[in-house]
């Protein structure tokens, strides 16, 4: 037996030998410290389940190393409470995206699951609505704007490529209080009604919107990067893209997309840090 009651644990798509996985642990502390912190909290959670408190202390450890707010270890007795080992060492507090904030009363929200059917099982219909929330656009409203929405959707397999318009429209006037219609819902009326523009971008693939010929015969003018902007909007509301192994928020590629942890279904909350096995994932970033 080695140094450690858990002898392998899996990460991230393979099961390891525990000393492996301590020892790329402490190698990518200083070059991929978000490497480091992922591969301490699986630590942390195969330890706890093993009851294995010598590992527990090896993923504490790689979360010092890492430079993880979650670190901190404080010291309680009366004669070092106010030492400054026993604070961090800087500002930690995260900055959050005013569109984050704008929740109003979901967080008490009873949700109603009944048009949830239409997402993938792996998919948190709720969260995907939060996300949906977190992105804002001047000149797109109403149904151009999910219908943007609805495109990226099918891209990330969150829900069917033969999800209808109506059945995501249906969910939307639930969730986001449209107020269509019922007559328009019953006669199968309910519809995304494209034009101009946006009926030409339908066509295509989100990535070539930015460069798509516009006619120009909107209200407002050309809206095609407009539409690209709000597409890019919405695809990094929902995933990361992998980049050497590192996940960025903000790129406009659409490939090796990883899911947002947070609006997988299978998501559990390890020491204040959201996880999700392998197999909890849509896009595995690959």
């Amino acid at each position: 037996m080695g140094r450690y009651k858990t002898e392998r644990i899996y990460y991230p798509n393979r099961w390891q030998p525990t000393e492996v996985l301590v020892a790329d642990g402490y190698y990518y502390a200083l070059k991929k410290p978000a490497e480091t912190i992922e591969i301490a909290a699986h630590i942390m959670d195969a330890a706890h389940e093993n009851e294995d408190e010598e590992l527990f202390n090896v993923g504490r450890d790689l979360m010092r190393v890492a430079n993880s707010p979650c670190q901190f270890i404080p010291n309680e007795n009366a004669e070092n409470a106010t030492d400054s080992n026993n604070r961090p060492s800087g500002d930690i507090i995260p900055t959050i995206p005013n569109s984050l904030l704008k929740t109003g009363n979901e967080v008490e929200e009873e949700w109603d699951s009944s048009r949830d059917g239409i997402f993938n099982k792996k998919v948190n219909p709720q969260a995907v609505k939060k996300a949906i929330n977190s992105v804002e656009s001047e000149r797109i409203t109403d149904r151009p704007y999910f219908f943007v929405a609805f495109v990226i959707l099918k891209i990330l397999k969150y829900i069917p490529l033969n999800t209808s318009p109506r059945d995501f429209l249906l969910w939307v006037n639930l969730h986001f209080n449209c107020g269509w219609s019922e007559e328009s819902k019953k006669k199968h009326q309910l519809n995304f009604r494209l034009e101009g523009t946006l009926k030409k971008l339908s066509t295509m693939h989100p990535s070539a919107w930015k460069n798509a010929d516009d006619d120009g015969k909107e209200f407002w003018g050309k809206m095609n990067l407009d539409y690209y902007n709000l597409a890019i909007s919405f695809k990094n509301a929902f995933t990361y893209t992998m980049i050497n192994k590192m996940p960025v928020s903000n790129s406009d590629s659409f490939e090796h997309l990883r899911d947002r942890v947070e609006l997988l279904s299978g998501v559990y909350d390890m020491y204040g840090t959201l996880l999700a096995s392998a197999e909890a994932y849509i896009n595995d970033g690959k």
